[in-house]
């Protein structure tokens, strides 16, 4: 905590983890203000590094469009098992959620059935 820039004496205290508006509440993410599907908050509870939730739901939103292979239980399959892969690794070598969900990189981590009788 720090005391605001000219402030000086005025008690006026600032929180570098809690922003302030001006109006004594806390900033609040936008992220935090859409209602995200339930398809979609399983699969986030899941992942294993929860940042950036806009940019996560976007890849999913494009996924489920233009991925034929994309079915929920899929990408929640291969949540899961990414989630016990990295189980213990450093933040930064876990991938982003939007990342992993980027042009199918979550086939890696799925097993497709009637792909290997194919």
């Amino acid at each position: 905590m720090r005391e605001g820039k000219g402030m000086e004496g005025k008690g006026i205290i600032h929180s570098a983890t809690s922003p302030s508006n001006g109006t004594g509440k806390k900033k609040r993410n936008p992220a935090d203000r859409y209602a995200y599907p339930e398809d979609f908050m399983q699969f986030w509870s899941e992942y294993p590094r929860r940042e950036n939730k806009a940019q996560a739901f976007k890849e999913w939103e494009t996924e489920k469009k233009h991925n034929p292979k994309f079915t929920h239980e899929k990408v929640l399959q291969a949540a899961v098992a990414y989630a016990e892969e990295v189980a213990g690794k450093e933040r930064g070598f876990i991938k982003m959620p939007s990342t992993f969900l980027h042009r199918g990189t979550w086939l890696e981590k799925v097993y497709l059935p009637e792909e290997a009788t194919a």
